[in-house]
């Protein structure tokens, strides 16, 4: 996608929510924030950019001109929040839910109760509890932020 001009249709991307949780504690005393974002589909580390953005935004290290022009054709030139903490939580594919969500060919069920979402849920909470691990002992992220 670096290749592609900015006007170049196949470089559109769209947010259709962006949602930002409470603030929560992990068991190390880490404190972690939950980021949900739904797009039609997003760039090399386009998200990583945003967040970047977003907390150099809230911290007075980025001019709200530079947010502007962030949405023009003008190429931006921002830096990255680290990787770390980073992961894919849900695929969502409307093709796929429009077609085949209620039909015989689809035999998993990921609905809230079922035996496959309690597995993806304790497999979620071993990550999380991996990443505070992770960020505890390396601070990759708290580094980036020059806090420590």
């Amino acid at each position: 996608t670096i290749r592609l001009e900015p006007n170049d249709p196949s470089a559109r991307r769209y947010i259709k929510s962006f949602v930002c949780g409470d603030p929560f504690l992990s068991e190390n005393g880490l404190e972690f924030i939950k980021l949900t974002i739904s797009g039609q589909s997003f760039m090399l580390h386009q998200i990583r950019k945003m967040v970047a953005m977003s907390i150099d935004l809230v911290r007075l290290q980025a001019s709200h001109q530079v947010l502007i022009r962030s949405f023009s054709f003008d190429k931006v030139s921002f830096g990255k929040a680290p990787g770390a903490g980073l992961y894919l939580d849900k695929l969502f594919f409307d093709i796929f839910v429009r077609e085949f969500e209620n039909s015989e060919e689809n035999n998993v069920d990921f609905k809230p109760g079922s035996e496959v979402y309690g597995r993806i849920e304790r497999f979620r909470q071993k990550l999380i509890a991996h990443i505070a691990n992770s960020q505890e002992t390396q601070k990759e992220f708290l580094n980036w932020m020059h806090f420590s």
